[in-house]
């Protein structure tokens, strides 16, 4: 029998409750001591919400049951890619991404996803490919796929085309977990994203509240810690401590690129900082975005 694995890191056996057991038998004999296993095995938070309620759920086949977890999985990766392109179109119509997906979420039929620097972890970066590895005509998730991943190469442009050249730039980067509160770096984003940099000159450090300084010196990177001197601070990972970081945090640096939408920015820009993020176009005078937006209203042309 096949019985995807639908739990979150961090809250496995929480999740183990909280949803239906979802099963598939390869004849009717295995699906029987499949559900049969997992029925005395868990015990099924009740709820409401649903046509049926929690517990073990018999798809039919084993082919139904992974297909299930294949399309769900691929479901979020599609969302965060298109949550993604829309972040990147807002960055052209200076627009912020967050109070429009806050707007389009506020009636049930809209469920966009935040965008983010990159997108890691066990399931959302991997069932995607196993999907398309079977079916050629998956073309929206090959979409979002390409999205995603070029996501880190977007941020490191964002942040050249600000500054002009990375070149000797001090860069902090902030977590190489990828998602917040999970000691984890499976598909992390944030191992392309320091390789971008370091290939555009840059000089990087690393900072992660849930590694150690020795721990990071084993990937390969140098340490940071908050306080430290940099040009630049990208925040990657949406840690809880980010959420809490002041300017002193942050350092000397000229600019703070929030991949994940988690600083206070609104404290951060009282204090002088320039912050950029996603959906979060940066409208200073000397900013690619304003420059392009000066020759468009020069030239006439229609945004």
């Amino acid at each position: 029998a096949f019985s995807p694995e639908r739990v979150y890191s961090g809250r496995i056996f929480s999740d183990l409750r909280r949803y239906p057991k979802l099963v598939g038998g390869v004849d009717p004999a295995s699906a029987e001591a499949a559900t049969a296993f997992y029925e005395k095995a868990l015990q099924f938070e009740p709820r409401g919400d649903l046509a049926r309620p929690n517990g073990v759920w018999d798809l039919g086949s084993s082919e139904a049951a992974e297909l299930a977890k294949l399309a769900e999985t691929t479901y979020r990766d599609v969302n965060i890619g298109f949550a993604n392109e829309l972040a990147r179109y807002a960055d052209e119509l200076h627009v912020d991404i967050a109070s429009v997906i806050d707007a389009c979420n506020s009636q049930p039929f809209s469920h966009i996803l935040r965008p983010g620097i990159s997108v890691g972890g066990h399931c959302i970066p991997v069932y995607p490919e196993l999907y398309m590895s079977t079916n050629p005509l998956a073309e929206i998730p090959r979409a979002a796929r390409r999205t995603n991943l070029a996501m880190p190469g977007y941020v490191v442009d964002r942040l050249e085309q600000s500054l002009g050249n990375l070149r000797g730039v001090a860069v902090a980067v902030l977590g190489i977990a990828y998602r917040g509160g999970v000691r984890e770096t499976a598909f992390s984003g944030a191992f392309p994203l320091i390789e971008m940099l370091t290939d555009r000159g840059a000089i990087v450090g690393v900072h992660d509240p849930l590694y150690t300084a020795c721990e990071i010196e084993g990937y390969g990177f140098a340490p940071w810690r908050p306080g430290d001197a940099a040009d630049v601070v990208v925040v990657h990972t949406d840690h809880a401590e980010y959420r809490l970081f002041c300017r002193e945090d942050l350092g000397d640096a000229d600019v703070v690129f929030d991949g994940r939408g988690v600083l206070n920015r609104a404290g951060l820009e009282a204090e002088g900082m320039k912050l950029l993020g996603l959906g979060i176009p940066d409208v200073s005078s000397g900013s690619i975005d304003s420059q392009v937006s000066r020759q468009n209203s020069s030239s006439g042309a229609r945004r």
